[in-house]
């Protein structure tokens, strides 16, 4: 049972590893907008950096993506436990973050076991909302 749980975080941080600059590029909402085709954020790569356009008000910022220590430090922050790391991709503006979370991890995290979104944000002010990704 160890071995294939480990088996599995190998085989998921090899798949992420591969694309992990595409996974959290897009457009992305949340069910808290007036229709469900809103789009709330846009990421985009201007080489190793990332641009982020909240459609709200237009406003630009510029992301890079976390460290492997960056994200255990936000995990630690958000009292998850540190093992469900593997895979995961974040971008961070501030006190803002984008997240994907891969579904195995997912599952281990009772706060979003139950999303049906590989991808949440967390801010300092509105703590960790579920988001989606729009398809192109």
């Amino acid at each position: 049972m160890k071995i294939k749980a480990i088996f599995s975080s190998i085989v998921a941080l090899c798949a992420v590893s591969v694309h992990s600059k595409e996974l959290l590029l897009g457009n992305f909402g949340h069910a808290f907008t007036g229709k469900e085709s809103d789009i709330v954020w846009s990421i985009r790569a201007k080489g190793s950096i990332y641009e982020i356009l909240f459609h709200g008000d237009n406003s630009k910022a510029t992301a890079q993506q976390l460290s492997d220590k960056a994200v255990a430090k936000l995990w630690k922050k958000l009292d998850w436990p540190e093992i469900t790391t593997a895979g995961v991709v974040c971008l961070g503006v501030k006190e803002d973050f984008f997240c994907y979370v891969p579904q195995e991890q997912r599952k281990k995290i009772s706060w979003i076991a139950d999303n049906k979104s590989d991808y949440f944000n967390y801010s300092s002010m509105g703590g960790v909302m579920e988001i989606h990704k729009k398809k192109p």
